[in-house]
C-alpha cells in the first residue's frame, strides 16, 4: 500500500477538534541537532497533544468498530493518525510500522514528493502510538507511552523517543548515545542528561520488570519467570518499550518481554536501552537484530549490566 504526502488514509477517522490555541504551539528542537532524533521527538510530542485533547472529550474511552469490522482503540487510531500526519509534514520517505497499522495487515510507504527530509534517505519507522491505551481508557494516569523507533534500510537504529504523558518523561537515542529529559508542552526539553543503567549486580538486590496488568501475561509471566523472579528483591507491572527505557534509566535493573510482535521491541526501546549500555538478548544470549517482519515475535531479556544478565539467563527458561 503506497501513500503520498498529503493524502490522508481514509480509514484513518479524524474525531478530535483543535482549538487555536493548540495549533499556534509549534516543535521547539534545540535539544539536539541530530535530524532523526528531533523526528522521533516530535512524533510522540505530535501524539501527546493529541491525547490531551482526546482527554477533554466525552468520547476519550470509546471503541469503534472500523470499516474491517475490527473493534479499535479511538486512543490508538488517533495517536497514530498524528504521528503519520507528522511524517507527511515533515516529507519522509518512509515504511510505516504501526501497531494499529499491523493489525490490519497494512504497511504504508510514504513517497514524498519534493524536497525530502534528510537528503530523502529511505527509513522504517515503527511506532507502538499509545502504548497503556487500556489504562488510558480506564483513566488510570500512570504508563502512558508514545513509542517510535527509526531504523535505516540496513536495520541501524538511527533514532528512538519514547514519552511518558502523565510525568512527562522523555527518553530518546540517536547513533551517539541515549538521553533522557522532561518534555514541555511547548516541544521543548529541559534536564537533559544521559542514561545511566543501575550498577547492581546481585539479583538479590535487584528489581525486574515484567508486564503482568492483565491475567494472561500474569498466569505466563508466573509459570515462566517464577525461577528469576523469586531471587529478585521485587518487581514492576510495567512492560512494553516503557520497560527498556526503565531499565536505562535505573528504575528497574532487569525487563524480560514475553512473544511479542517488533511494535513492542523496536518502537525506540530496545535502541535507547542498547545505547545506554544495557545488556540486550534473547534467552540464549542471542543479540536481536532489527527485522521488518511483522509476523516475528521476541522474548527478551535487558540487563542493566553484563554481570546481571550474566545471573538472570540460565534462570530463563
Amino acid at each position: 500500500m503506497e501513500l503520498r504526502v498529503g493524502k490522508t488514509p481514509a480509514r484513518r477517522p479524524h474525531t478530535v477538534q483543535h482549538n487555536k490555541q493548540h495549533r499556534k504551539d509549534t516543535f521547539m528542537p534545540s535539544f539536539s541537532s541530530d535530524l532523526w532524533a528531533l523526528l522521533a521527538v516530535e512524533m510522540v510530542w505530535q501524539a501527546a497533544r493529541r491525547i490531551e485533547l482526546l482527554n477533554r472529550t466525552p468520547s476519550r474511552g470509546a471503541e469503534f468498530v472500523n470499516e474491517y469490522q475490527d473493534a479499535s482503540i479511538l486512543s490508538d487510531m488517533e495517536t497514530e493518525r498524528a504521528i503519520l500526519k507528522t511524517l507527511y509534514k515533515r516529507k519522509v520517505a518512509a515504511t510505516f510500522l504501526s501497531e494499529e497499522s499491523l493489525k490490519e495487515g497494512t504497511a504504508p510507504v510514504l513517497k514524498p514528493s519534493g524536497p525530502r527530509y534528510a537528503n530523502g534517505q529511505k527509513v522504517y519507522v515503527v511506532v507502538d502510538p499509545l502504548d497503556g491505551s487500556a489504562l488510558f481508557r480506564h483513566n488510570i494516569r500512570a504508563w502512558w507511552y508514545s513509542c517510535v523507533g527509526i531504523y535505516s534500510e540496513e536495520g541501524e537504529p538511527l533514532a528512538g523517543a519514547i514519552f511518558e504523558m502523565n510525568v512527562r518523561d522523555l527518553f530518546w537515542c540517536d547513533r551517539a548515545g541515549a538521553y533522557q529529559g522532561i518534555l514541555l508542552k511547548n516541544g521543548s526539553v529541559q534536564a537533559a542528561r544521559p542514561l545511566k543503567p543501575s550498577a547492581i549486580t546481585e539479583l538479590g538486590r535487584a528489581c525486574l520488570e515484567t508486564y503482568t496488568m492483565k491475567p494472561a501475561c500474569f498466569d505466563e509471566a508466573a509459570r515462566l519467570l517464577w525461577p528469576l523472579m523469586k531471587e529478585c528483591e521485587c518487581y514492576v507491572p510495567n512492560g512494553g518499550p516503557g520497560g527498556f527505557c526503565d531499565c536505562a534509566a535505573a528504575v528497574a535493573d532487569l525487563y524480560v518481554q514475553l512473544d511479542l510482535p517488533l511494535t513492542e521491541s523496536f518502537s525506540g526501546g530496545q535502541a535507547i536501552a542498547e545505547k545506554a549500555g544495557c545488556r540486550v538478548s534473547d534467552f540464549k544470549g542471542r543479540s536481536i537484530p532489527f527485522d521488518p517482519d511483522p509476523g516475528k515475535r521476541y522474548t527478551v531479556i535487558c540487563s542493566a549490566n553484563e554481570r546481571l544478565h550474566e545471573l538472570a539467563l540460565p534462570l530463563l527458561g
